[in-house]
C-alpha cells in the first residue's frame, strides 16, 4: 500500500479534526500517519475523536497554532526527519500552521506529491494587514510546490483561487467535506439534557451557537440579536455551546446587557447529541467561515439556520434550509429568528429540507471517495 502522512497543527474541536480523524481511519487503499501538535489549554481538545475511529497520531510538541520561530523550526525539523524515516508517497496538510511547516518538511523531504487543504483561510479577519500580506506572499509560494489544493466549497474556491490568487485555477480541487452522522432517532432520545441543565420549560425556544469563543465567531452579534429578543420574548431562549479566550469578556457583556435569564454558557459539550437534541435554531455570526460545520450538523439534525454569509456559508445553507443574513445586520437577523421561533410548522419545514440537503452533500462515503480519486489522479 502507498503511504499517506497526514499533517494538522492541532485536533481541538471543530470540523478539520473530525476531517482528518476520518481520512486517516477510512482510507482502506493507503496507510496513514497522522501527525498533530497538541491543544493548548485555551481550546477544547478533541484528540479523543481520533481514538474513536482506532487512530493513534504521531505527537510534534512543538507544533502549535501561534508562531514561534525557535519551536517552528523544531517542528519542521521533526517532520522532515519523520518524512525521510517513513518516505511517503503523498504528504497532505490541513489548516494553515501545518500547511507552511508540513509543506516546508515535504519539499526538503523530496515526498513526490504535496497536497495541502484550506478549511477556512486567515485571509481576512484574523491579522493586520502587513501580516496578511506576509502570509499572502508565503502561501502563494508554497503553491508553486503544491500538486494539488483542496478547498470545501465553490465559494471559498473564488476567495482563495480568484480574489487571493494563491495559485492558477486548475491546481484547485473543490472536495466538499464528509461527515459520519450519528442517526437522528438516536440523537433525539437525548432530547431534555440540555434544557434540564439550564432549567429551561419544553415549550422554550432555544437558539444555539456553537463553536470557538474567539473574536471571528462574533458572539457580540449573537448577543446584540439576545437583546433585542429578550424584551418581548421570555420564551425564546439562548445557548453559547464552546470556550475560548474571550468567554469571561462575554459573560461579562451578558450581566452588562442584564441577560443573565436569557443567555447561558454550556462550555464544551462531547456529545452532540446533547447539543443537537435540544437546540431549535442554529445561529452562526462569523466574520469569517470556510465550511460552516455546525450549520452541516444542524442541518443534518433538522435545525433551520440562520447565519451570517460569509465564506463558504451560502454554499451550505439555502433559501430552504435557513436565512441568510449579512455580518453586523442585527436587525434582519433579529427578524429571522424570531420568524422562525414563533412558527413551528416553519421551522419543521425548513429542518426537513435541511435535513435532506445534507445528507446528499456531506456523507462521509462521497468524502472518502472523492479523496481516494484525487489521490489516484495525481
Amino acid at each position: 500500500m502507498k503511504k499517506i502522512v497526514r499533517i494538522i497543527d492541532r485536533l481541538n474541536i471543530g470540523g478539520p479534526t473530525i476531517h482528518v480523524s476520518l481520512l486517516s481511519a477510512k482510507l482502506d487503499n493507503y496507510t496513514t500517519t497522522l501527525v498533530s501538535g497538541y491543544v493548548c489549554k485555551e481550546e477544547g481538545d478533541m484528540s479523543y475523536v481520533t481514538l474513536d475511529y482506532g487512530v493513534e497520531p504521531v505527537y510534534v510538541p512543538q507544533l502549535s497554532r501561534e508562531i514561534r520561530l525557535v519551536k517552528d523550526a523544531v517542528a519542521l525539523w521533526k517532520i522532515y526527519r519523520l518524512l525521510r524515516r517513513e518516505k511517503p508517497h503523498i504528504v497532505h496538510t490541513h489548516k494553515s500552521k501545518a500547511g507552511f511547516i508540513g509543506r516546508m518538511a515535504a519539499i526538503l523531504a523530496g515526498v513526490p506529491i504535496v497536497i495541502h487543504t484550506f478549511h477556512g483561510h486567515v485571509f481576512h479577519g484574523y491579522f493586520s494587514p502587513r501580516k496578511t500580506r506576509l502570509f499572502l506572499r508565503i502561501e502563494r509560494f508554497l503553491a508553486r510546490f503544491t500538486d494539488k489544493i483542496v478547498v470545501i466549497s465553490p465559494q471559498q474556491q473564488s476567495e482563495i483561487c480568484d480574489k487571493y490568487r494563491i495559485a492558477r485555477k486548475n491546481k484547485f480541487a473543490i472536495i466538499p467535506l464528509g461527515f459520519d452522522f450519528a442517526c437522528p432517532q438516536i440523537v433525539m432520545k437525548e432530547r431534555g439534557w440540555l434544557r434540564e441543565r439550564h432549567q429551561w420549560k419544553e415549550q422554550d425556544v432555544v437558539v444555539g451557537i456553537i463553536g470557538r469563543l474567539a473574536a471571528i465567531k462574533n458572539h457580540e452579534m449573537f448577543l446584540d440579536v439576545a437583546e433585542r429578543v429578550a424584551k418581548e420574548h421570555m420564551h425564546i431562549k439562548f445557548a453559547i455551546i464552546g470556550d475560548g479566550e474571550l468567554r469571561s469578556q462575554l459573560e461579562e457583556s451578558v450581566k452588562k446587557r442584564n441577560l443573565q435569564q436569557h443567555v447561558v454558557f454550556s462550555g464544551w459539550v462531547k456529545e452532540t447529541a446533547q447539543i443537537y437534541s435540544d437546540i431549535d435554531i442554529v445561529a452562526l455570526t462569523s466574520r469569517n467561515e470556510g465550511t460552516p460545520v455546525v450549520a452541516i450538523e444542524g442541518m443534518y439534525y433538522s435545525k433551520p439556520v440562520v447565519a451570517t454569509n460569509v465564506g463558504g456559508v451560502s454554499d451550505v445553507v439555502d433559501e430552504d434550509s435557513g436565512f441568510l443574513c449579512e455580518v453586523g445586520d442585527v436587525e434582519s437577523f433579529t427578524a429571522n429568528v424570531l420568524r422562525l421561533a414563533n412558527n413551528t410548522q416553519l421551522r419543521e419545514q425548513l429542518g426537513k429540507s435541511a435535513h435532506e440537503r445534507s445528507k446528499k452533500m456531506f456523507c462521509y462515503t462521497r468524502l472518502v471517495g472523492d479523496i481516494e480519486n484525487l489521490y489516484a489522479s495525481l
